[in-house]
């Protein structure tokens, strides 16, 4: 019994270890996937101390704070003072860097340069994976220019991107009469103004030229998690701060509605009064004609309706007056139309944002033609935008 008992208790035993394995060896797994990463000390030349203890911070900073990588001591050389240790006499080169594996405790290695000359800054920084035997990142001679403190604020960004890859977004504006040619640090990208993304973070210089020949620069920092905007602004465009008068249009504007609005109520006051006025007579001068009707009507005892020669008179003048009245309804409702449009043409252009000011004869027009047709008789308004 001892013996039965001392075996169930065993396969019990075994068992148990089995189930624990499975159930902690994933959490084991995904305990600490982080890449151990060493920084070295970086290689200078002609560059302060100060900008180099916030260009370190920042390196260990943004370093940590990378999903996949953490920072591990064993960085107080540089790569070229290992490189001699080990013998490489052609300097960090990847078959040297393979041979320093067995002697840091690390996944990966970075380290570089930092030099400047006058109010350049020159970074090289790269990360070197030994688990792969290649560099995973690489950021040659990339320039800050700029005094110290400009530098430091492009530090950031010149990390995040050795990390992060190319993940900058910039907007650029142009405003103007003309046609421009908009070049991304010496490289055309674009003709008019455009949104780019994709972009290696760090600093970039646009220069935009206009077809004649007028040109414009800007330099901006790219940053991982804020989309930069430039904006030119060449002759006719509008200045930073103006609004290029299209506020001006917002008060005409609307005097040229309200103008509209009384025209097209003056026209239906005409066309009610001329249709009240030809119902009118178009009744009286039928009781005119029918004495038996002139009795039930006080009209009829108007003395221009005494008679149907009278009646017959007096329609005749009122034509005229009646053709006036329908004349002046379909002038105030064209009138008033065109001017309700054009007004609110201005409205839309005096409120519309982002776009150039000045308006150009080809694009914009409006003409007022009279027409007079059998059929109709007014103004006719034609215009685009």
């Amino acid at each position: 019994m001892n013996h039965l008992t001392t075996m169930r208790t065993m396969f019990h035993a075994l068992i148990f270890a089995t189930m624990s394995l499975c159930f902690f060896a994933p959490d084991a797994s995904a305990q600490d996937t982080s890449k151990r990463v060493i920084i070295l000390k970086f290689d200078t030349l002609d560059v302060d101390t100060d900008l180099m203890d916030t260009f370190y911070s920042e390196l260990h900073e943004r370093v940590d704070a990378h999903e996949q990588k953490k920072v591990v001591p064993g960085g107080d050389v540089s790569i070229n003072e290992m490189a001699l240790t080990m013998g490489c006499p052609d300097g960090p080169t990847t078959e040297c860097l393979v041979q320093l594996q067995d002697f840091v405790e690390g996944d990966q290695l970075l380290f570089g340069s930092v030099q400047r000359a006058d109010d350049i800054h020159l970074f090289t920084v790269k990360i070197f994976d030994f688990n792969t035997q290649s560099f995973e990142a690489t950021m040659e001679d990339q320039t800050v220019d700029g005094d110290t403190q400009r530098v430091k604020k492009a530090i950031p960004a010149l990390i995040d991107g050795l990390l992060y890859g190319d993940v900058g977004e910039l907007g650029i504006k142009v405003a103007g009469n003309e046609s421009y040619d908009i070049f991304l640090d010496g490289e055309l990208v674009a003709k008019s103004s455009t949104a780019l993304d994709n972009l290696p973070l760090g600093e970039h210089v646009v220069v935009v030229r206009s077809t004649s020949g007028e040109e414009q620069t800007q330099k901006v920092i790219l940053t991982k998690d804020e989309p930069a905007n430039l904006t030119f602004n060449f002759a006719g465009a509008t200045a930073p701060g103006d609004d290029g008068g299209k506020n001006k249009l917002l008060l005409p504007g609307a005097a040229l509605v309200v103008a509209g609005v009384a025209g097209i109520g003056f026209g239906t006051f005409q066309y009610l009064n001329y249709r009240n006025d030809a119902t009118w007579l178009n009744d009286n001068t039928t009781c005119a004609g029918s004495p038996g009707v002139a009795a039930s009507s006080p009209d009829c005892q108007t003395p221009a309706f005494s008679s149907s020669d009278a009646a017959q008179e007096y329609q005749n003048d009122f034509n005229k007056d009646y053709e006036q009245q329908r004349t002046r309804a379909i002038i105030g409702w064209s009138a008033g139309s065109a001017l309700t449009v054009l007004g609110g043409a201005l409205i839309y252009m005096g409120g519309k944002k982002n776009e150039a000011t000045s308006m150009s004869t080809t694009k914009n027009k409006l003409k007022f033609n009279v027409v007079t047709t059998q059929s109709y008789q007014g103004l006719q308004l034609q215009g685009s935008f």
